[in-house]
C-alpha cells in the first residue's frame, strides 16, 4: 500500500515532457494536437470515493492512441447518511485510456485502492477499510484542455478491513458506477 501510495504521488508530479535536438524549420511542423494538456481537477459522484470525490488527475502520453493517467482524490462527508456518522475517504488509481475515435473519445480502464475511515459517535466505534476498486468506462478530455467529463462502471471490494464492526458484512463487492465532471488545463 505504501508503495503504491509513494508511485501514485511520484507519478503525479514528475512528468514532464522533453522535445530536445529540433531544428527550428522543424519546429513549425509539429503537430500541437498530440501535445495534450496533462492535469485535470473534477469531482465525481460515486466511483471510488463511494458517495462522491474531489480529484487531480495526471496524464502521461505513451502513443498517439494510448495514455496512462494516476488519479488521486479526497471525500469527507460528516453527519451522513445518519446524524452520528463520519467518513474520511482517499482513492488512488492508475488507467488506460485507450484512442476510440479522434484523441479525445476514450475508453478507461483502471484499478486502484480506496481508504475509508469511519466513525460512529454513538458506539464510539472507528473503522479502517482498504478497498479494491475497478474501473470500465468512457473519458471524454481534449487534447488542448478545457471540459472534461467519465463515466463507467466501478465495482468495489472491501479488501482489508481493521477493527470490523460485526453488525456489518464484510469482504463483499459493491457493484458501482462513478460520473465525473472537471477541467483539464
Amino acid at each position: 500500500i505504501i508503495l503504491i501510495s509513494i508511485f501514485s504521488i511520484f507519478t503525479l508530479f514528475t512528468s514532464v515532457t522533453v522535445y530536445s535536438q529540433i531544428d527550428s524549420t522543424d519546429y513549425k511542423e509539429i503537430d500541437t494536437t498530440l501535445i495534450f494538456k496533462k492535469n485535470t481537477f473534477f469531482a465525481e459522484i460515486g466511483g471510488n470515493g463511494i458517495l462522491y470525490s474531489i480529484n487531480y488527475d495526471r496524464l502521461f502520453n505513451v502513443s498517439t492512441k494510448f495514455k496512462l493517467s494516476s488519479r488521486i482524490g479526497i471525500h469527507y462527508t460528516n453527519k451522513f447518511p445518519l446524524q452520528y456518522y463520519r467518513t474520511v475517504c482517499i482513492p488512488i488509481e492508475i488507467s488506460g485510456l485507450y484512442s476510440i475515435y479522434g484523441n479525445k473519445h476514450f475508453v478507461e480502464i483502471g484499478s486502484g485502492l480506496t481508504y475509508l475511515n469511519s466513525y460512529d459517535r454513538i458506539t464510539d466505534h472507528t473503522e479502517d477499510i482498504i478497498i479494491l476498486a475497478l474501473r470500465l468506462g468512457y473519458r471524454f478530455q481534449k487534447p488542448e484542455g478545457g471540459f472534461f467529463v467519465k463515466i463507467g462502471f466501478v465495482p468495489l471490494y472491501d479488501w482489508l478491513v481493521f477493527n470490523p464492526d460485526p453488525a456489518v458484512p464484510h469482504h463483499t463487492w459493491l457493484l458501482s458506477g462513478g460520473l465525473g465532471i472537471g477541467y483539464t488545463f
